[in-house]
């Protein structure tokens, strides 16, 4: 799965090529910005992802190049979504929602992405962080 001291690693021929700490869909953007201009013909591309839920998923069926994805914990909505766009999800936990960092309530990300495509959520991602 995923090394302990990174919440997302990107791996391509089985060569780890970007990792990070960081928390959030910052550096799933960050990844997917990395994948579009450095690697932009290659298909087999494994994500290791901390959580995916359904706002990380839209992202990567928008990226349109990541195979796998091995997530410490991800949403039935994302696996679902995922499996019906032909990207293979490994999940060692399985939730109904992803919590924001408090747990009081559902993820503000996971909410704003149930209504809008792939593509939109990600311009709207792209515009609210400004990557």
């Amino acid at each position: 799965m995923i090394d302990s001291e990174h919440t997302l690693e990107l791996v391509i021929n089985n060569k780890l090529i970007h990792s990070s700490n960081k928390s959030g869909l910052r550096p799933l953007m960050e990844t997917i910005n990395i994948i579009k201009e450095k690697y932009s013909t290659n298909k087999d591309i494994i994500l290791n992802d901390k959580i995916t839920g359904l706002a990380a998923a839209k992202l990567i069926i928008y990226c349109g190049q990541i195979a796998q994805i091995n997530s410490e914990l991800a949403s039935k909505k994302a696996i679902e979504l995922l499996l019906k766009s032909n990207t293979h999800i490994k999940a060692k936990t399985v939730v109904d929602k992803i919590l924001n960092k408090d747990k009081t309530a559902q993820c503000h990300m996971e909410l704003k992405s149930e209504t809008l495509t792939p593509e939109e959520f990600y311009l709207e991602l792209k515009r609210i962080i400004n990557i």
